[in-house]
C-alpha cells in the first residue's frame, strides 16, 4: 500500500515508510480472510492507521473525538458525523490504492461504526491515575475461585462503587468494556467469556459476557 492516505478530504498526510509494517506487528495484517472468498478489515489495525493519519485524540473523560486546528494551535472538538466522513474518506483513498486487495464492501455502515468504537480505543487520551485505579480494584477486589464466575456487568457496578468510595478516576462504560479482558487476562490469565449464565427475577434464564473462576473478595 502506498505511503500516503489523507484523512479528511483535501488532507494530505504523509506516513512513516515503515509506519504500516509496525502497525501489522502490531495488531496483524490489514485485510483478514475469514472465508474462501470473504476479506475483512482488521479493525484494530484501521483504527490506528487512521487515528495516527488524522491525529486524532479520544477524551475519555468527556467522550468526545479531538482534532487539531488549523495551523496546529490547539484542539477542537470533532463530531461523530464528522468522524465517519473523514474515515470513509480514508477507506475510499486505501480502496483505490490497493484496488485488487482492498475489501471495497467493508466500506458500509455498520462496519464503520464498529471501526469508530476501535477508534476510541486506539486514540484513548486518559491519565495514569484510571489505569492504576482499574489496575488496583482489581488487585483488592477481584479473585481466582474455582466454580465461580463474574459478568462484565458485575465487575463494572463494583468497580464504579469501589471507586466513588474511594475517591478514585473511573474510565467510562465503553472504555471500561473494551479495556477489563485485557487487564483480566494479565493479572489472573482469565480470557473472556459469552456463556455465563444468570437467572433474572421472574425465572427466565440469560447469557452473559464475563469470566469463569473469578470471585469478588469477601464472598
Amino acid at each position: 500500500m502506498s505511503q500516503s492516505i489523507a484523512p479528511e478530504p483535501g488532507t494530505d498526510v504523509p506516513s512513516n515508510p515503515n509506519e504500516i509494517l509496525l502497525l501489522q506487528e502490531a495488531f496483524g495484517p490489514r485485510y483478514r480472510r475469514i472465508g474462501p472468498r470473504k476479506v475483512v478489515l482488521n479493525l484494530t489495525f484501521w483504527a490506528h492507521f487512521l487515528a495516527g493519519r488524522m491525529q486524532l485524540a479520544y477524551h475519555v473523560q468527556q467522550e468526545c473525538f479531538l482534532l487539531p486546528t488549523p495551523g496546529a494551535k490547539g484542539v477542537e472538538r470533532v463530531s461523530v458525523e464528522e468522524l465517519f466522513k473523514f474515515t470513509v474518506h480514508g477507506l475510499q483513498q486505501a480502496a483505490k490504492l490497493e484496488p485488487n486487495k482492498f475489501p471495497a464492501a467493508e466500506i458500509r455502515l455498520p462496519r464503520i461504526k464498529m471501526l469508530i468504537e476501535e477508534m476510541k480505543l486506539a486514540a484513548a487520551v486518559h491519565t495514569p491515575g484510571e489505569r492504576d485505579a482499574l489496575v488496583q480494584f482489581l488487585n483488592e477486589e477481584v479473585a481466582p475461585q474455582k466454580r465461580c464466575d463474574l459478568t462484565v456487568a458485575e465487575i463494572h457496578g463494583r468497580y464504579v462503587a469501589n471507586c466513588r468510595v474511594k475517591m478514585r478516576p473511573v474510565f467510562p462504560l465503553s472504555v471500561f468494556q473494551r479495556l477489563l479482558p485485557r487487564f483480566v487476562k494479565d493479572i489472573f490469565c482469565v480470557t473472556k467469556s459469552h456463556d455465563l449464565r444468570r437467572t433474572a427475577a421472574d425465572g427466565s434464564i440469560h447469557w452473559h459476557k464475563g469470566f469463569h473462576g473469578l470471585s469478588f473478595t469477601g464472598g
